[in-house]
């Protein structure tokens, strides 16, 4: 096992420590709170990188590689409020993994070079951050004999309004046809390779990118415009972001992981106001649960407290 490696489960058992030692424990945090993993029992994992607004001066402003530095607004209280339509809908919380500080300090989606640009304390809130998640992956694996969804969220100010669903593909290739998408290379390259091979509904990788049951056809179903889905089966030519660092080293495209996932960029008109957060979240909630149940036979409205040994 490479030290790399080492280091990421010892962490993972430390944190499993934390939780069964403190029984009722809710949520961890990182060094002065920068980052915090709110413990769920749902095989639902939401990250949120880019929504912090905490810039403490004892971290410089990241100037290293040209770096982007933009916060993806309101992204914080969209993952909560997700989070809320969850519960409600089910009992049970999903696993939600925040970073609070902002994007001019840290890039918890960027490899640690770039995300920190060598500050001691952004690399604990990015390395925290990335622990978190293979905590969160590594408690959900075993609760739900990996059947998982892990999201990791984020927002964009570009036109069209729409949802920009990422799964490690380019743009360009959603120019092929279902039966190019379908080939061994196209899926090797998908963020969902794992759920090609294991989901019960039969259906291809291209079904699962833009076919009925897609997630973005679901979404655009209940109002939510999204690329790709059965709706918009390609970018259109504009601009459209793939995924980035956590798409690319905690999915089925890092070797060893089996973890189906995919970045959702979301416009502003479901990121600002309470009420758009919500109509948002609810339809949301309803759409994962259904998109489990579809795809994994996973039924959340029974199964959302299960429990079993995870060490």
């Amino acid at each position: 096992m490479t030290k790399r490696k080492l280091i990421k489960y010892s962490y993972v058992l430390l944190g499993l420590s934390f939780i069964c030692f403190q029984g009722q424990a809710q949520e961890i945090y990182g060094v002065h709170n920068y980052t915090q993993y709110h413990i769920g029992t749902l095989p639902i994992i939401i990250s949120v990188p880019h929504g912090g607004l905490v810039a403490p001066a004892s971290i410089p402003d990241r100037t290293c590689n040209n770096p982007t530095t933009v916060t993806d607004g309101r992204t914080i209280e969209l993952a909560r409020q997700i989070d809320t339509a969850l519960f409600n809908l089910t009992g049970c919380h999903p696993h939600l993994i925040i970073c609070y500080l902002k994007r001019t300090k840290v890039d918890c989606n960027r490899n640690l070079a770039d995300g920190a640009c060598g500050n001691s304390e952004a690399e604990t809130a990015w390395t925290e951050f990335q622990h978190f998640i293979d905590t969160a992956q590594f408690i959900v694996q075993n609760q739900y004999s990996d059947k998982s969804l892990y999201i990791d969220l984020h927002g964009h100010g570009k036109m069209p309004h729409r949802l920009e669903l990422g799964y490690g593909l380019s743009g360009a290739d959603y120019n092929n046809t279902d039966s190019v998408l379908n080939t061994p290379s196209y899926i090797a390259a998908s963020s969902i390779a794992n759920l090609v091979n294991t989901n019960v509904s039969g259906s291809t990788h291209a079904e699962l990118l833009r076919g009925i049951n897609a997630l973005g056809t679901m979404l655009a179903n209940a109002g939510f415009p999204s690329v790709p889905s059965r709706q918009s089966p390609n970018t259109g030519g504009f601009p459209y972001f793939n995924g980035g660092y956590n798409t690319f080293n905690h999915t089925s495209l890092s070797a060893g992981n089996t973890v189906n996932r995919l970045q959702i960029e979301c416009d502003s008109t479901v990121r600002f106001g309470y009420l758009n957060r919500k109509k948002f979240a609810d339809s949301t909630a309803s759409i994962l649960v259904r998109y489990l149940f579809i795809h994994e036979n996973v039924n959340l409205l029974m199964n959302c407290g299960l429990t079993s040994s995870i060490i």
